[in-house]
């Protein structure tokens, strides 16, 4: 088995655990949101944001990851405190150790928001970025697979999410082989994480 797909498969373990714990939660707070409508609560609209219906937001990820460190997200919540946040880009040419040959990545993360409906609180989350820099006229490619573990606060008002929190992220890297003289330092198999999120709710 390949390092990717060691990768890949320690960040599919993760993900059931997210959602088997947020999944526990929702059910918790289902039953306090039953017990509070038969007393008679009836909170606001904008306060409730309409927690458990499916959600969709457009968005930017910043974190540590190649190769601006930026990208486009779409959020989809399908009910209760489970996101699903998918991020692509691709660059044509520019750039690069190699001269600039075109340049694509790909995100993926399960978040779990622990928080109630509509407020701010913590979130934990678990996902794969990779990332595909194309061989370019030097020969120079790169193939990256990152697969971030990450937790804590998402603020919220009605239309905006922010989510910032911090962890780590497995590496998994493949690079040409030296030819010649060659200088290369390999980056550890461990690094941080940072996520820097802002997101439009619909």
């Amino acid at each position: 088995m390949t390092w990717a797909a060691k990768l890949f498969a320690i960040a599919s373990l993760l993900s059931a655990g997210v959602v088997a714990h947020a999944t526990g939660q929702s059910v918790a707070d289902d039953s306090r949101t039953g017990l509070a409508a038969t007393e008679g609560s009836q909170p606001s609209a904008q306060l409730l944001r309409d927690a458990w219906k499916p959600q969709f937001a457009l968005g930017l990820r910043g974190g540590l990851f190649p190769p601006i460190f930026v990208i486009p997200e779409v959020t989809y919540k399908p009910a209760g405190p489970i996101a699903m946040n998918f991020s692509a880009l691709y660059l044509p040419s520019g750039g690069g150790l190699g001269g600039g040959g075109p340049r694509l990545t790909l995100g993926t993360h399960l978040t779990a928001e622990f928080a109630e409906p509509a407020k701010s609180g913590w979130y934990c989350s678990a996902g794969a970025v990779y990332y595909h820099a194309f061989r370019d006229a030097n020969g120079f490619y790169e193939t990256v697979v990152l697969v971030p573990i990450t937790a804590g606060v998402l603020a919220r008002t009605p239309t905006l999410d922010v989510q910032i929190g911090a962890g780590v992220q497995l590496l998994s890297e493949n690079l040409p082989p030296c030819s010649g003289w060659c200088f290369r330092i390999m980056a550890p198999p461990i690094l941080p994480a940072l996520d820097l999120v802002f997101r439009h709710v619909f």
